[in-house]
This record gives structure tokens, sequence and C-alpha cells, in this order.
């Protein structure tokens, strides 16, 4: 339904003023992986840390991700 369109749309934008909000080092690291599809030495060697810190940068940016949109009651 047109209804269902614009939620999913209004979504799509709180989903993406999130990642904004993120460091940029963590929305990079989302960015590669989530959107990219890229594993994690290639994220990596693309920006010049250890696979543990990217493991580390998604860890942190998808917890904050979750703790927002769970406070959010439209999610």
């Amino acid at each position: 339904t047109p209804s269902q369109y614009f939620i999913r749309g209004e979504k799509a934008l709180r989903v993406a003023e999130l990642l904004q909000s993120l460091p940029a080092d963590q929305r990079d690291a989302v960015h590669f992986r989530h959107l990219m599809g890229w594993p994690l030495k290639k994220i990596a060697e693309h920006m010049g840390v250890t696979e543990s810190a990217v493991a580390g940068l998604l860890y942190r940016a998808l917890n904050k991700l979750r703790r927002t949109m769970s406070c959010e009651s439209w999610f």
C-alpha cells in the first residue's frame, strides 16, 4: 500500500541519518562491510588497520545503531 511505501522510505532515511551520525571510521567500516560486501581483510587493508580493529569498529557501530533504533518505537 502507499502508506507502507512511505513508512519504508522514512525508515530508510532514518537509517541513513543514523549512519551519518557515526564516527567516520565506524561509518566507513559499516559501508564497506554491509553495503559493499567486502571481507574484513579487504576493509582492514583499505583502512590501514588490523582485521580485529575493523571487527571492533563494526561491533561498536552496529551496537550504537541497534540501541538507537530500539529506542525509536516505529522501528
